[in-house]
């Protein structure tokens, strides 16, 4: 499939081309190719956060740059710095001769402005906003001036007032103006879920999100391609500000699109109605979306539906995957009594055989056995069996989370010596809970044998409080050992055992932690010496040694890849095609090529499913804690975190390890803070069908 033909490239591309210059396509990267040691210097102190040997000088030159793609670049690496110190150097771009200079620097000065900065950028985005005529550029400055933090009631109601007074010149419907609309739905969204903005956002606001929110519903729809979008995040704005009505909820139910209609429903959680939500919530889990009905099943436990758990009851046999598996979460609350309890017995009872192939449809039954454990053991023990039988990890997790809640110690042993990481995880977690300290010994071998930072996290978490002398020593065994492996990645675990260290450690293990003062990691060097103090009274300075950065792309090889198209081929042959944004993400980007040519996620798994949210995977230990070795640094930009966008996973800023999400909804709140570097341009329903430990085949670039 081209481009052109599929909706999410699409819109980006129209997107992209309202804050792009109006310069032929080609001459950006003739200029960059004109550029091209500058460039690669821009890349270079972005890369180090300006903490090179040129500092941030290669981004000032390029400010100053003659070529609009130099300027343009520049300014969104200063942004990507994050430092309210270069606000004063962004403002003069927003009058940028250039229309897509002008939407960077809007975009980053809404990334630098903490609060030392915010009230200058406010003024400086409203002044920009008086001389703005490009209705594209209106949308990021709309954007930015919601996002920027806002400290009381009169700073919020001034940035409605302008925010709601775009939205009036926005009115017509106009695929010429969609995207103004869309940036002032997501600056109000921003603005709303700020302390200051919650429940703070006025009538001129709600009125400009009740005609953005219901465009559709009330008229002629919209031709833009950009309109599904603009009503979502109009709708998931006005429920955010808590103060969306039944009313509006229910004109947004008869939206056409399913993701509207989602983001009405949860809305209806946060109604105090309870028989009007109660029947709205009954027509939602009837829809012909499951996207819709998943909500609809989400928010039924949360309005008082009566009689409980009817739904879940029925939509325990929903056609969807997803929906079923969230109707047996369901009825592991124990609303469903015996009846529902028979019923997660036989669906219990359908496991395949142990030796099924990874692909056998394994998650309804191993999800109704663990359920039937909380709400009834003794009818539960005969299936624990089976799961802990399993060849699959995924089903033997399960085993172990149904052995702490029937309180089965002996399985839990039995599986705190499995083959997976993650099924050890789940059984020491287990074990802390049955056992406690009866089982020391348990969590200390795992420090002694394993280099998994998701389970030595636990065994460190499950050692609190131990009385046993051994555990320290293990711990600094541990610390070394991951020490020496010297990955980024592994900060947490690191962090996790020194933080366990410094309540069972004393000065006769100071001197090997201070070791640590001059660990490559910073975070970890700060750690150690703390607890070294903690623990002697004296601080050892800590003097991190950095280990040696990832060597960059060069602009040939970007330019390859921003022509290159992506397979992503499962193991059930389900294949995903994908785009990478080259020159908007370029290491995380070319990491993930890279990787992918080298085999790196052949056989990998999608470890986390969350419905109506993200699917991620990409781990070669298949959890949230173990990717490649080395941090990448985060590349968050104007590119947003659509329906089908590829964004990078990270467990804070600049921790990218190499796994990725693919995003099932538009997830408007994670924009800004995690990098997005490619697209689905296949059939969008194929990313919907992915379920937990779906196998990656390999990934193929051509």
């Amino acid at each position: 499939m081209t481009r052109s033909s599929n909706p999410i490239a699409t819109v980006l591309l129209l997107l992209a081309t309202a804050c792009a210059d109006s310069r032929p396509p080609g001459s950006d990267v003739e200029a960059l190719r004109a550029n091209e040691a500058l460039w690669a210097r821009m890349l270079e102190a972005e890369d180090t956060r300006g903490a090179g040997g040129a500092g941030t000088t290669p981004l000032v030159e390029g400010l100053r740059h003659a070529e609009p793609v130099m300027r343009r670049i520049a300014v969104r690496a200063i942004g990507r710095l994050e430092r309210d110190s270069l606000g004063p150097l962004i403002m003069p771009l927003l009058a940028d001769p250039s229309p897509a200079v002008r939407a960077e620097a809007a975009n980053a000065l809404g990334q630098v402005s903490g609060p030392a900065l915010a009230g200058a950028a406010r003024s400086a985005l409203r002044e920009r906003i008086t001389a703005e005529s490009e209705p594209a550029i209106l949308g990021v400055l709309a954007e930015s001036l919601g996002r920027l933090p806002h400290d009381d009631s009169a700073g919020v109601a001034l940035t409605v007032t302008t925010l709601a007074g775009l939205a009036d010149r926005a009115a017509p419907l106009s695929p010429s103006t969609d995207s103004l609309k869309l940036g002032v739905a997501r600056g109000l969204y921003f603005l709303a879920r700020q302390p200051a903005g919650r429940g703070a956002v006025g009538e001129p606001g709600l009125a400009a999100l009740r005609r953005l929110a219901t465009d559709t519903v009330s008229g002629e729809a919209s031709p833009s391609v950009n309109a599904q979008r603009i009503r979502t995040a109009a709708a998931a704005t006005l429920v955010a500000t808590g103060r969306a009505t039944t009313s509006d909820l229910r004109l947004i139910l008869g939206d056409p699109d399913p993701f509207v209609r989602r983001e009405a429903v949860a809305g209806l959680a946060t109604i105090d109605e309870g028989d009007t939500a109660a029947n709205l919530v009954r027509s939602a889990l009837d829809d012909p979306s499951p996207v819709v009905r998943y909500e609809a099943l989400r928010v039924d436990a949360r309005v008082n539906a009566v009689p409980p758990c009817a739904a879940a009851l029925r939509a325990v046999s929903d056609s969807d995957t997803h929906v079923a598996l969230l109707a047996i979460d369901r009825l592991a609350t124990g609303c469903g009594g015996d009846a529902a309890n028979l019923l997660l017995d036989s669906i219990a009872a359908t496991l395949p055989a142990p030796d099924a192939p990874l692909t056998a449809d394994w998650h309804r039954p191993a999800q109704a056995a663990a359920a039937l454990a909380g709400v009834d053991p003794a009818r539960a023990r005969p299936h624990i069996a089976a799961l802990e039988q399993s060849r699959n990890p995924f089903v033997r997790m399960r085993a172990a989370r149904a052995a702490m809640l029937t309180l089965s110690g002996a399985t839990l042993h039995r599986l705190a010596s499995d083959a997976d990481a993650n099924v050890r995880t789940e059984a020491v977690r287990g074990l802390s809970r049955v056992e406690g300290h009866v089982a020391d010994a348990v969590y200390i071998a795992q420090l002694n044998e394993s280099d998994d930072s998701q389970l030595l996290q636990a065994a460190a978490a499950a050692l609190a409080g131990t009385p046993d002398s051994r555990a320290a020593v293990a711990l600094l065994d541990a610390l070394d050992r991951l020490t020496e492996r010297g990955r980024d990645t592994e900060r947490d675990a690191r962090i996790a055992i020194i933080d366990r260290l410094s309540e069972l450690g004393d000065a006769t293990h100071a001197t090997r932690l201070a070791r640590r003062a001059d660990d490559y990691d910073p975070r970890v060097a700060e750690r150690a010496s703390e607890t070294v103090e903690r623990w002697t009274g004296e601080r050892p300075a800590p003097s991190p040694r950095p280990a040696p950065a990832d060597s960059l792309p060069t602009l040939e090889q970007i330019e390859e890849l921003d022509r290159a198209r992506v397979t992503i081929e499962m193991e059930d042959r389900t294949r995903i095609t994908v785009r990478l944004f080259a020159f908007i993400a370029p290491t995380n980007a070319w990491r993930f090529a890279r990787l992918a040519r080298a085999g790196y996620y052949d056989g990998l798994t999608f470890h986390r499913v969350a419905p109506n949210f993200v699917i991620q995977g990409g781990s070669p230990n298949a959890n949230e804690y173990a990717g490649d070795g080395p941090f990448s640094r985060d590349e968050v930009g104007l590119v947003g975190n659509w329906r089908g966008t590829i964004g990078l996973s990270t467990r804070g800023r600049d921790t990218g390890d190499a796994q990725l999400y693919i995003n099932l909804a538009d997830n408007v709140r994670l924009d800004h803070e995690y990098t997005v570097f490619g697209e689905v341009t296949s059939d969008l329903d194929a990313i919907h069908g992915i379920l937990e430990g779906a196998v990656i085949r390999r990934i193929s670039i051509d």
